[in-house]
C-alpha cells in the first residue's frame, strides 16, 4: 500500500482570533473532548477561555482537532460546525488525497498514540511534537478505500457507543427502582417508620491498620479494600486490591463476612458506600474503611441504595468532622435517621436489583467484545 508522509496531505491550521473576537462562535477547551471516542463533552460547547488575554485558532467542518497536550489522553475530534479552539488544540487541514476521518482514525489508532506518547516534550505538561506527528507515515490508498475503512470503523464504533449507552441507562434503573418503592428517604413520602440508624446495625468496626507490614501476592493472606476498589456503583473489585500477608487468627478475626456495607470515613472520597458480598479470597477492610453489619430489620441492598442516594450522601457528609481533612465516625453514622420499609418490600427491591445487574453484567461483556473488535479493526486498518 502506499505510503504518505503525513505533512504531504495534511497541514496544520493555525490562523488566530484575538481574545474577545468572533464571540458567535463556539469555543472548543481540551476539556471539551472525550478522550478516546473523538466525541465532544455534552454541555462544554459554548465554553468560553477564562483567560480574556488568550488567543484561539479558527476552525471549520474540514479540519481535525488535535489535542497535542498529553496526548497519551487521545482527544481527536471531527467538527461538524465552524468555531474557535484552545491552543492546545491543533485544526489539522486533510489534502484532497486525505478524508478526514480516515485522519481523525489514524490519529486515534493505539500504534499512533503510543509512538507520539514516546516523544512528548515536558514531564509535567507533556506535549507532542508537532514536526515528529507530521514525519509519520500514513498507509494512503485511493480515497474510496479510505471511505471504506472510514465506514467499516464508524459501524465498529457505532456498536461501542450502542453498548455503552445500554449500559448506562441499565444504571440507572436500580436507583429509579429504589425512589419508587420506597419514595425520596429526604422527604418520606410513604411515611415509613423512622428510626436511628443504630438501631438497625449489629455491627460496626474501623478497617485495621497493620503498621510495618508490606503488600506481596506471593505470601497467604488476604486483600486489603482501599477507596479506590470500591466502585460508583456500589460494588466492590476486591479481586484488584493488594494482598498483605496475615496470620490464620488475623484473617479469621477481621476478614469481611458477607452482607457487610463499607463506608469510606475521610479523605476526597468520604462517605463512598459500597456493598461487600463475597470474594474469592479473604478480604480485609482498609483503616480508611468503616464496616457495617445490618440487623435483620433491613436487608443490605436497601441500605446500600439509601446510602448511595442523595439524602445518605447529604447525611454522611455532613456530618463529617473538620480536623485535618473530613472525618466521618461510627456515631455519626449511627445518628443518621432511616425510613424502614417492610422488609418483604426490601427482599423485592434486592431480587429486582440482583436482575438488574445481571442484565449489566451480561452488557459488560457485550461491550468488551464490542470494544475489542473496534480496537483490532482500528489495528488492521494501520498496521505496515
Amino acid at each position: 500500500m502506499t505510503q504518505a508522509m503525513l505533512r504531504d496531505v495534511c497541514v496544520q491550521s493555525r490562523e488566530q482570533i484575538r481574545a474577545g473576537a468572533r464571540p458567535d462562535l463556539k469555543y472548543i477547551g481540551l476539556e471539551s473532548i472525550e478522550p478516546g471516542t473523538g466525541g465532544f463533552v455534552e454541555g462544554e460547547l459554548s465554553k468560553t477561555p477564562d483567560d480574556p488575554r488568550a488567543v484561539s485558532f479558527h476552525f471549520d467542518a474540514r479540519h481535525v482537532l488535535y489535542g497535542k497536550l498529553r496526548p497519551y489522553l487521545n482527544k481527536v475530534a471531527i467538527p461538524e460546525f465552524e468555531g474557535k479552539c484552545s491552543t492546545e488544540l491543533i485544526p489539522l487541514l486533510p489534502s484532497a488525497q486525505l478524508d478526514r476521518r480516515y485522519l481523525a482514525y489514524f490519529l486515534r489508532s493505539p500504534a499512533t498514540v503510543q509512538t507520539v506518547v514516546g516523544r512528548t516534550a515536558g514531564s509535567r505538561m507533556p506535549r507532542a511534537d508537532m514536526n515528529f506527528l507530521l514525519d509519520l507515515e500514513i498507509p494512503l490508498p485511493p480515497l474510496d478505500e479510505q471511505r471504506r475503512i472510514v465506514d467499516v470503523l464508524a459501524r465498529a464504533e457505532g456498536i461501542v457507543s450502542l453498548r455503552r449507552e445500554a449500559q448506562q441507562k441499565t444504571a440507572e434503573l436500580i436507583p429509579a427502582l429504589f425512589l419508587d418503592l420506597f419514595g425520596d428517604p429526604a422527604t418520606n413520602p410513604k411515611h415509613w417508620p423512622v428510626v436511628p440508624f443504630e438501631s438497625v446495625i449489629r455491627f460496626t468496626r474501623y478497617g485495621p491498620r497493620f503498621p510495618n507490614r508490606e503488600y506481596s501476592e506471593s505470601l497467604k493472606g488476604g486483600r486489603v479494600l482501599r477507596t479506590t476498589d470500591i466502585k460508583s456503583d456500589g460494588t466492590i473489585s476486591a479481586d484488584e486490591a493488594p494482598m498483605l500477608p496475615m496470620t490464620e487468627v488475623e484473617i479469621e478475626k477481621y476478614s469481611l463476612q458477607p452482607n457487610t456495607i463499607v463506608v469510606t470515613r475521610t479523605g476526597a472520597t468520604i462517605g463512598k458506600v459500597a456493598l461487600y458480598r463475597k470474594s474469592d479470597e479473604p478480604a480485609v477492610a482498609g483503616a480508611y474503611l468503616i464496616e457495617i453489619r445490618l440487623s435483620e430489620q433491613v436487608t443490605p441492598e436497601f441500605v446500600l441504595h439509601l446510602l448511595m442516594s442523595q439524602y445518605g450522601q447529604q447525611k454522611l457528609t455532613s456530618g463529617a468532622r473538620a480536623v485535618a481533612q473530613p472525618n466521618l465516625n461510627v456515631p455519626t453514622i449511627a445518628a443518621i435517621p432511616v425510613p424502614v420499609p417492610p422488609v418483604e418490600l426490601q427482599h423485592q427491591f434486592a431480587a429486582k436489583a440482583e436482575a438488574v445487574r445481571s442484565i449489566a453484567a451480561q452488557q459488560s461483556v457485550a461491550l468488551a467484545t464490542a470494544q475489542s473488535t473496534f480496537a483490532t479493526l482500528l489495528h488492521r486498518a494501520f498496521a505496515d
